[in-house]
């Protein structure tokens, strides 16, 4: 068996290792000692570049502003439909907010469908 071990890299102020050991991920130290080098590595760099290549990288991967809200307002307007209401309630009936229940989501909506 595979054991995690803990580092002290950060992400964003968050811990790397609880973050992955959190969502039930257990990681290889070689792979703990690949991010720990990598991110030694980056740091290593100026920081102009870093902010630069954050910046590019940010900018076509994230969608536009004007995306998020029509997302939101596609999400709250199915959420006002009695079938998406009645579905939810037999999902929470189900165990859905429960973290097995996430895990079991393909089959969880596969069920409700039924």
């Amino acid at each position: 068996m595979t054991t995690s071990r803990r580092v002290k890299s950060t992400t964003h102020g968050f811990p790397f290792a609880r973050i992955l050991n959190g969502a039930g991920f257990c990681v290889a130290p070689t792979l703990w000692e690949f991010v720990r080098s990598l991110a030694h590595r980056i740091a290593g760099f100026p920081a102009a570049g870093r902010a630069a290549l954050k910046d590019r990288v940010n900018s076509i991967s994230l969608a536009q502003v004007g995306d998020f809200r029509r997302d939101s307002d596609m999400f709250l307007e199915r959420a006002r439909d009695p079938e998406t209401q009645r579905r939810t309630k037999l999902a929470m009936t189900r165990g859905f907010q429960t973290h097995d229940g996430e895990l079991a989501l393909a089959k969880m909506v596969t069920d409700l469908a039924e």
